[in-house]
């Protein structure tokens, strides 16, 4: 399990190196015209993709460059992506896509945030075997003993979906 900020300037594998690689490009680099208006008219439309918000859905899909032209143009960075879905950190933390997941944060998403069931975005990270967000989530401080409505932590989570390495 690793992770490091924005500023990291060690290569410890492959990934690592690409996941910052992806976090710095979308923080740093200006948005293309093309797709900042797309983003645009998407927001202004009131578009949506099979119920799904537009940054809920390329945060699923794990489109970087959609997802940065959507927040550039002020898509909203906690909204639910629709009336059954969960915000887009959620979508992000439970499809593994750290980058996304960085770019969220930096936005300044609320990694807290818990959904009826008392469920963080560290438990569903656990859940889903995704360790490098979850050792994203707990550097940004994610709380390891919190538990949820049933009493399971993000350990529990991750050893009842066999995901040892990420417990």
């Amino acid at each position: 399990t690793f992770y490091c900020d924005s500023t990291c300037q060690q290569v410890h594998w492959p990934e690592h190196k690409e996941m910052h690689k992806q976090a710095r490009k979308a923080v740093a680099v200006q948005v293309d015209p093309e797709l900042r208006r797309k983003a645009a008219q998407m927001l202004a439309s009131g578009q949506t993709f099979d119920t799904w918000s537009p940054l809920g859905w390329f945060v699923f899909q794990g489109n970087l460059d959609m997802c940065t032209a959507l927040l550039a143009c002020g898509a909203e960075v906690d909204e639910l992506t629709s009336e059954h879905h969960a915000p887009p950190f959620r979508i992000a933390c439970q499809e593994g896509h750290e980058h996304i997941a960085l770019l969220l944060i930096n936005h300044g998403c609320d990694i807290h945030r818990v959904d009826e069931g008392g469920t963080t975005s560290l438990m569903v990270a656990c859940q889903f075997g995704r360790a490098g967000v979850a050792a994203l989530l707990v550097d940004k401080g994610a709380n390891l003993e919190q538990a949820n409505n049933d009493g399971f932590t993000p350990l529990y989570a991750a050893c009842e979906s066999g995901h040892l390495k990420v417990a």
